[in-house]
């Protein structure tokens, strides 16, 4: 490509490769369908498994903070330790357990439901026998429903809030019926043990919740995160990094939106490097590969920031150029690319000097689709490739 090249414009004709049918009455590239569906459910049971036990350690960690408290600061009588420590202990070891046995074997939905059955067990044991209505484990049920809603979905929520009230209604209702429950705590010590309890309870609430929005913030960064990663493959070629076919066409059909409201042209190149199976065939798709990434580094570095260069399938690739000021502008580009870039590759001592063939067509006057355009600037590379092959060519 350091020797002089001609350049020619191509001209409509029926034998042309041209895009599918779509396009032509669009002029739009269709968008590719990408099923997120799949990906995102799993890496949505990914971060709730870890938010259960997020949960669960939480949790641990109030249950200690409150034993530490039950023992040291609170004036209980020896029967009210031994039966609030019971409690205590036995909220400690469902949780445990439950982290244990949910780490072990999965089945996030089923070891919720199991913590909830023991914690509602436990914490209505505590109230016939801490007091009825006045004992502070009828604060700590308001727990249940908030586990349920933040580790399981609006279904399971539901049923637990209605399981919550029940329990509530049920320990009501036998308390107005003359059921008696234990009164072991002073009488003295009812109103500061109601207050830390509430306080207990909106601990733990708040750290449920607290973890429930980081684990979604992380989920929602991860998310974004995919999306661009699916966004970059759905948008760039694999093998050389530039932008894809689809892609291209995209940003050519942006350039004549512009265009239409400014009317200023673009011009499209089809390139097409000649000869590339006898590459292949010769010398290994490596080296196939080789040269595809040089000849695509080489469009990249050969025409401007503002220039749009892709990689259309196999080995021919796209270049959008724009602005331009017209044919002698766009004349001007595409030969100081021509003979200022570099068309030999070596590889492991094995060098090879490839050549392509192109074909230019300019918005409006040869096309006001993208389909037209395409059609034109590829048949003009076909007509160039049987024509004068290594050259480019002016109508």
């Amino acid at each position: 490509m350091k020797e002089p090249q001609s350049i020619q414009y191509s001209e409509q004709a029926s034998e042309s490769i041209s895009p599918p049918s779509s396009w032509e009455h669009s002029g739009r590239l269709p968008k590719p369908i990408l099923n997120l569906d799949e990906s995102i459910a799993e890496t949505s049971e990914d971060h709730r498994d870890r938010l259960f036990l997020q949960v669960l350690f939480g949790l641990g960690l109030n249950v200690v903070a409150l034993l530490v408290i039950f023992y040291t600061l609170l004036p209980l009588s020896q029967q009210g330790k031994d039966v609030g420590g019971t409690l205590l202990w036995s909220i400690m070891a469902a949780t445990v357990s439950v982290a244990l046995l949910f780490q072990r074997f999965g089945m996030r939905i089923f070891f919720v439901n199991l913590l909830l059955v023991v914690l509602s067990t436990v914490l209505v044991a505590g109230n016939f026998m801490l007091g009825g209505t006045m004992s502070p484990t009828m604060i700590f049920l308001l727990v249940i429903p908030v586990l349920a809603a933040t580790l399981m979905n609006r279904r399971w929520a539901f049923c637990w809030t209605a399981i919550t009230v029940a329990l509530w209604l049920l320990v009501l209702v036998l308390e107005n019926q003359g059921f008696e429950t234990r009164r072991i705590t002073i009488a003295a010590n009812v109103g500061s043990i109601q207050v830390l309890s509430l306080l207990g309870t909106g601990i733990i609430i708040m750290s449920v919740l607290s973890s429930y929005v980081n684990a979604n913030s992380r989920l929602r960064a991860a998310m974004e995160a995919k999306n661009k990663s699916l966004d970059y493959l759905a948008s760039h070629d694999s093998l050389t990094s530039i932008p894809n076919r689809r892609a291209l066409f995209e940003h050519a059909q942006q350039c004549i939106m512009r265009g239409n409201r400014s009317g200023k042209p673009f011009a499209l190149l089809v390139i097409d490097l000649n000869d590339f199976k006898q590459i292949n065939d010769s010398l290994g798709h490596s080296f196939g590969d080789e040269v595809l990434t040089h000849f695509a580094k080489q469009l990249k570095t050969g025409f401007r920031e503002t220039d749009f260069v892709a990689r259309l399938g196999g080995d021919e690739f796209g270049v959008v150029l724009e602005p331009v000021e017209g044919l002698a502008s766009v004349q001007i580009a595409v030969e100081r690319f021509f003979r200022d870039s570099d068309n030999e590759v070596e590889i492991d001592g094995q060098g090879v000097r490839y050549e392509c063939s192109t074909g230019i067509a300019m918005y409006p006057q040869n096309g006001e689709t993208i389909a037209s355009l395409y059609e034109e600037a590829d048949h003009a590379m076909y007509r160039a490739k049987r024509n004068a092959p290594g050259e480019f060519l002016w109508r």
